[in-house]
């Protein structure tokens, strides 16, 4: 089944204290976002800073892979 790639963030949060397998990583946004089919998402919020996010704001989501090849998903900025 195709889905659109518009979403609606519906919750977010902002992580500074990691566990301990993304001690690696800066503190990070994730979010659930739906989408218009009405699927819920969860995906790290990339291209914003903290004080843009807020809950009923439109993103998109897209697919990527981190570095290591693992597939992931990030909301990123409408374009």
């Amino acid at each position: 089944m195709e889905l659109s790639n518009e979403a609606t963030i519906e919750t977010f949060t902002h992580v500074v204290v990691r566990p301990t397998t993304f001690q690696q990583e800066r503190p990070y946004k994730v979010a659930i976002g739906r989408l218009k089919e009405g699927v819920r998402v969860l995906a790290w919020i990339t291209g914003f800073k903290l004080s843009e996010v807020k809950v009923g704001m439109k993103a998109k989501l897209v697919a990527k892979l981190t570095p290591e090849g693992r597939p992931t998903y990030e909301f990123i900025k409408l374009e």
